[in-house]
């Protein structure tokens, strides 16, 4: 708010900015005409003549740092090495300074020609808002740019001013790809300029180097040869990824040999997709690792173990994606591990075995309930690999910390990788810090600009379009259910796809993109079609009872979803096992009883009046115990009594039936999964199919009863919330629609003539023949996730094709623009050129309007060999011209992201250079983030599912709850942020160190130095207290320096002894003996004073705990012989009962003491045994 109000009383700074650069830009166009009149020889001279004048200008502040570097080098004492280095960062400040200074005194003639050498190349020349958008990251700020306004082409103008300097400028990028692709592309802008250009790619050492002159076999590969690490480095511009550049940095400083290292000084980067590296991915720090040993089976054994629990056993923050488990969570894993997690006297209190098994179970708990397969990781080839959450992209080689990436593997049965100990790491918020200079360029930064100046200093500015935006973002479209949604989405795409116009759709989640395309194929298709039909008839028939009608109507509703055959076993393991199974167990509690105690109780209860009564009595049940009874079916009784028989506990039993579901055909792996025989698993899976039989029986039912659900309830015993459960649920096959149009004597035919209309406007599509043709031939679609990542080029590629649907999992950082019509290849429009070039026509100064208007000018046989690249240029300009009256490329968003730029990001691939586009998102109430804004209250609420509601209010409780999540999200960086900069410190100065040990080359004075710092310490550490001050200080000085033989007749003594051997060198023999006579008595009175009561205290402490072990085994065995011989009725001798307890103690025992007549008849007591063991 005080910011709202600052910017009303100051004005927006943004447009400041923009206005304090707009002379800049004029300054630079009014050089064009100069420009253009230079040779490619004088514009290529042009860059040594700016380093020329650098060099007169920094000359002074560069020999300042490197003396000053020379002396720190040279410097010893630690004050006088302090001194130089805070002389030296202020030096370095300067030259920073200074060197931005000179290059802001050469910029617009280095700009000038960055964009005269683009023209000559590439026949890309930069607009006057690119030039903006290079002098902001000139500056070292953000710029934001919106998809489609050239931030690959922006980047080359600051890369050349600031690589003029030679000090190196850096491109980071997301991915090897665009690094490659990037570097390819502008490569010949720099080559002309005279400059070089490096490109690092993925895997240690490997790296290429842009040369005009290579050829290669791939068109891909064209003008790129391979070159070592260093000479990427050395080049004067180096594309990369941010992974790589930080593993260089760590490689570097884990070198032996000044010759291994490869980075040079760190001094300006460009980080395009900025706020996907510097923030999406600052969470997960980058770390070189080593094995540490062999995998622990401990993860395999809790993945078995968390799988077993119930939903009553553990709670769910879904804000913070924390687990935690409930008092009855705790007693289940001790139940099932056999052991506890805490002690019972100190709860507060863990061994360091307690801590490791809460430390595994916590991985095993996120693993099994918190991180979805084919949303947060893939797996692929017997690995897990992990899906950036905000990119879609996978990223290959990092690992979760904590063994959370182990206890996925282990969920996964997959092979769980060594743990690992980390060797070096760095996060990449503290790694981007050691550039000197630092800007960044992204589509979506303003919401995080706050991040953006507190961690990185960096102030974000948008940079205008170069066309309005002519984009409509309509309004979000909120469901009641997630069904209603995807039916919604759907629908819609449909109707775009039969008129043409292309379509991004966007989705959040892996699984999601796959579910949405199979809703796409015929089958789903024509059978939403055929319920949709059926609907209708049934709103119609007015045979129908108002139950019936609303019981079809929902059953119908639902038959777009998952495949049926599928479903139906998750289905049936939910309905007649897990649920039932759990209410089998609670009564099985409250009552007190084993569960096979339950099925006799169950069956007796089932007789007539006087015999129910009877076995109440008998089995001590009030009306309270035979409610509870009464409410389970005995089948489930039976079932859980069969799974207790083999030890599986019930509330694992659920698990074990999902598992069956979901793999039939995997039996033989499930059952080591579960530590359970085969023949038990193949039982199960015989009951799930049983079940699974029972609800296709249900469901023919109640078809058959027009639905009837009360009826088909009373028919099979369902308990009414089963029952609600079903009709909620079931799904209808093809089969089931043609028995149901039967009965109700409907045509539920799509292709029907009568039905058209209908059709018609339930998918918005007016023509019957695309209709027919949507319905039979589905909609086709590309999926692009992070299982296609190779693909994603040519997918995007072709995108904006007319009758394009692509079907996203977010689109940050693709890299590759959506261009109305599709993407026209290069060589087609120097194909074209050609063609124009023999008309005498200048291709470069034309737009594609203009030469699509050139081109009909000249007679078709003038077009030559080149008339088949002609014809694809046309039929791209009449695919884009028809997009375009389409309105452009229309996005979907399937759900909001918890982050508002992500979402911007899937809305900027539409409108981009000034086209036509349109936006939507579609919302349900169940989705994440609606259900931690609380959309449980709006769903309880009567809402036809069908129809959307578009409110300002929940529109904003929708972008309140994304601003809080980000607030949260950015507390995490920022703790992990402040953690490391703790790390961070003892990093550079002991990467310092290593840095000094490799290039100075006499390092005794160092060593000096260092040696002498640490016997200082252990001095003053030693003399803090006086008691036997000196003698500590001599063991500590011991252990720095022990003693060792040369060789057999050399000692080099220990530091101690050398002392005494220094006193005693010159002393004659009388001052020996008196020493040594010295040392005698001083160790007669150490070993009188101090031994032998230690000795001695010790002993009796042993000795009373020995006795009292032994005074228990004798009670216990005395105690246990006399039980045996009571139950066995036989009489023992007082002789053999001791010599029992004279064998279990270890010791004899002497029963020569007189006794008593009671004694004489052999009895035995307990106190004599007693006394004869004391004795």
């Amino acid at each position: 708010m005080l910011k709202n109000l600052y910017t009303k009383i100051t004005g927006d700074p943004n447009e400041k900015e923009i206005k304090r650069l707009t002379p800049v830009v004029e300054k630079i166009n009014s050089l064009e005409s100069e420009w253009q009149k230079l040779s490619d020889a004088q514009l290529r001279a042009k860059t040594d003549e700016f380093r020329a004048r650098l060099n007169d200008a920094l000359d002074d502040s560069r020999q300042s740092v490197i003396e000053l570097r020379d002396e720190l080098n040279r410097a010893v004492d630690d004050d006088d090495r302090r001194l130089v280095a805070e002389q030296l960062k202020t030096a370095e400040k300067n030259l920073v300074e200074a060197e931005r200074a000179a290059l802001d005194a050469i910029l617009p003639e280095a700009f000038a020609s960055v964009r005269e050498a683009s023209v000559r190349t590439l026949g890309m020349r930069h607009f006057d808002v690119q030039l903006i958008g290079g002098m902001v990251l000139h500056e070292g700020k953000v710029a934001e740019m919106r998809t489609g306004e050239g931030k690959t082409l922006v980047a080359t103008l600051p890369l050349y001013l600031n690589a003029v300097l030679a000090r190196g400028a850096h491109l980071v990028t997301v991915n090897d790809y665009l690094a490659r692709r990037d570097a390819q592309w502008m490569g010949p802008i720099f080559h002309t300029l005279g400059l070089s250009v490096g490109i690092l790619q993925q895997g240690e050492g490997l790296a290429l180097m842009f040369d005009p002159a290579f050829q290669s076999s791939t068109r891909e590969m064209n003008f790129l040869r391979g070159c070592t690490r260093q000479e990427a480095y050395r080049a004067d511009i180096t594309y990369g990824t941010n992974s790589e550049f930080g593993f260089d940095y760590l490689r570097d400083n884990m070198a032996w040999r000044l010759e291994d290292r490869v980075q040079r000084e760190l001094y300006y980067a460009i980080v395009d997709e900025v706020d996907n590296i510097l923030i999406d991915e600052a969470r997960t720090p980058l770390i070189i690792s080593g094995p540490a040993g062999e995998a622990s089976d401990e993860y395999y054994r809790l993945a078995e173990v968390v799988r077993k629990l119930s939903k009553d056993d553990y709670t769910i923050d879904e804000r913070t994606r924390g687990i935690t488990l409930t008092e009855a969570g705790y007693d289940r894993v001790e139940e099932l591990l056999n052991t506890r997690l805490t002690n019972l006297d100190r709860p507060e209190e863990v061994d360091p075995q307690q801590a490791k098994t809460m430390h595994h179970l916590e991985a095993a708990m996120k693993a099994e309930y918190l991180f979805k397969r084919d949303k947060d990781y893939i797996v692929r080839k017997g690995q897990v690999i992990i899906v950036d959450e905000f990119t879609g992209r996978l990223m290959a080689g990092r690992r979760w910390s904590d063994g959370l990436h182990q206890a996925v593997e282990a969920k996964e049965r997959v092979p769980i990788q060594q743990e690992s100990v980390t060797y070096a790491t760095v996060t990449l918020q503290n790694y981007f810090r050691l550039y000197h200079r630092l800007a960044g360029m992204t589509g979506t930064a303003k919401t995080e600009e706050d991040e953006f100046q507190k961690v990185y200093g960096l102030d974000v500015i948008v940079i205008p379009t170069n066309k309005p935006m002519r984009r409509t973002d309509q309004p979000d479209s909120i469901y009641r259910n997630e069904e209603a949604k995807w039916r919604a989405v759907t629908v819609e795409i449909a109707g775009l796809f039969a008129d043409g116009q292309p379509t991004l759709v966007g989705t959040t989640a892996i699984e999601a993109s796959e579910r949405l395309s199979k809703r796409l194929a015929t089958p789903k298709l024509q059978l939403y079609a055929r319920a949709r039909l059926l609907q209708n008839a049934i709103e119609q028939n007015s045979a129908l009872k108002d139950k019936q009608r609303s019981t079809l109507k929902l059953i119908l509703s639902r038959s777009l979803d998952d495949a049926p055959d599928e479903y139906d076993e998750r289905l049936s393991a939910r309905l007649f096992h897990e649920y039932d199974l759990r209410a089998v167990s609670n009564v099985a509690r409250k009552l007190k009883m084993e569960v096979r105690d339950l099925a006799r109780v169950k069956a007796r209860l089932g007789g007539r009046g006087k015999e129910t009564a009877n076995a109440a009595k008998q089995f001590n049940l009030g009306e309270k115990e035979l409610k509870e009874l009464d409410g389970i079916a005995e089948r489930d009784i039976k079932f859980a009594a069969r799974l207790q028989e083999h030890d599986l506990k019930l509330d694992g039993a659920d698990a074990l039936c999902e598992e069956i579901s979901a793999h039939p055909d995997d039996l033989n792996k499930i059952a080591p999964k579960f530590s359970l025989p085969p023949e038990l698993v193949l039982q199960v899976y015989q009951d799930l199919r049983i079940a699974r039989d029972e609800m296709a029986n249900i469901n023919r039912a109640l078809i058959d009863s027009l639905g009837d659900a009360e009826a088909v309830r009373d028919e099979y015993r369902v308990r009414a919330g089963d029952m609600d459960t079903l009709v909620k649920h079931l799904f209808l096959r093809e089969e089931d629609v043609a028995r149901l149009a039967k009965k109700i004597e409907a045509n539920a035919d799509p292709f029907a003539a009568e039905n058209a209309n209908v059709l018609s406007e339930l998918f918005d599509i007016a023509d019957a023949t695309q209709l027919a043709q949507v319905l039979r031939g589905g909609i086709e679609h590309a999926v692009l996730n992070a299982k296609e990542h190779e693909r994603e080029a040519h997918i995007i590629a072709r995108a904006g094709e007319p009758h394009a649907i692509t079907l996203a999992t977010n689109m940050a950082g693709r890299g590759v623009d959506i261009k109305l019509g599709g993407e026209l290849p290069e060589e087609t429009i120097t194909e074209v050129g050609r063609v124009l070039h023999r008309e005498g026509i200048d291709p470069y100064n034309l737009t594609f309007d203009q030469i699509a208007e050139a081109l009909e000018k000249i007679p078709k046989e003038n077009y030559a060999l080149d008339s088949e690249p002609v014809a694809r240029f046309q039929k791209y300009m009449r695919d884009r011209a028809r997009v375009r009256e389409l309105g452009g490329l229309r996005i979907i968003g399937t759900a909001r992201h918890e982050a508002r730029r992500i979402d911007n990001q899937l809305r900027g691939r539409s409108g981009r250079q000034g086209d036509a586009g349109s936006s939507r998102f579609y919302v349900s109430l169940e989705d994440d983030i609606m259900r931690r804004m609380g959309g449980k209250g709006l769903m309880d609420r009567v809402w036809i599912e069908d129809i959307p509601i578009e409110h300002d209010w929940v529109s904003k409780s929708l972008e309140q709850s994304q601003v809080k999540m980000e607030s949260y999200n950015f507390d995490i960086r920022k703790h992990l942020l402040e953690y490391d900069d703790v790390l961070n410190k003892q990093r550079e100065i002991i990467y310092g160190q290593r840095y000094r040990i490799l290039t100075k080359a006499d390092l005794r004075a160092d060593l000096r130095g260092w040696l002498e710092e640490e016997i200082a310490r252990i001095i003053a550490e030693n003399l803090k207290t006086e008691d036997h001050a000196a003698s500590r200080l001599l063991l500590h000085l011991d252990a720095l320096l022990p003693g060792f033989f040369l060789n057999e007749s050399e000692l080099w003594a220990p530091f101690s002894l050398d002392l005494v051997a220094r006193d005693l060198e010159n002393a004659d023999a009388a001052r020996i003996a008196d020493a040594a006579q010295e040392a005698m008595e001083l160790e007669r009175a150490y070993l009188g004073d101090v031994i032998v009561p230690e000795t001695v205290n010790a002993f009796e402490q042993q000795y009373k705990i020995s006795w009292d072990e032994i005074e228990d085994l004798a009670k216990n065995t005395l105690a246990t012989v006399q039980q045996e011989a009571q139950e066995q009725n036989v009489r023992l001798d007082l002789r053999a009962l001791t010599q029992t307890v004279s064998q279990a103690i270890g010791m004899p025992i002497d029963l020569s003491v007189e006794r008593g007549p009671s004694s004489s008849s052999g009895e035995v007591g307990d106190r004599e045994i007693m006394d004869a063991v004391r004795r």
